[in-house]
């Protein structure tokens, strides 16, 4: 039985490899400063720059570090006042 040749796979770590949809690709992210979320904020990006934010995001222990969720959320809040995600939102954030 013979093994099938497995074709090399770009990382995101290799500066040579070319763009692919995969890296271009924009993506809704809302971020929370805590996990009660009752502040938000929401950007547009691609994965490698959500990686690099994540890389950059530093804090005394994970508890302190803010919130990232691939959706978006509305106004509406819970009986605890957090937020809920928008009705109808695209949870897997993807923009476009």
């Amino acid at each position: 039985m013979t093994v099938p040749e497995q074709l090399p796979r770009p990382s995101l770590r290799d500066a040579s490899a070319k763009p692919t949809e995969i890296d271009t690709a924009a993506h809704r992210v809302t971020f929370f400063q805590n996990k009660l979320a009752r502040s938000q904020r929401q950007e547009t990006l691609t994965l490698p720059q959500i990686k690099q934010r994540m890389l950059e995001t530093v804090g005394p222990d994970k508890g302190k570090l803010p919130l990232m969720k691939f959706a978006v959320f509305g106004d509406v809040r819970t009986e605890k006042k957090c937020r809920q995600a928008a009705q109808g939102a695209d949870h897997r954030g993807q923009a476009g």
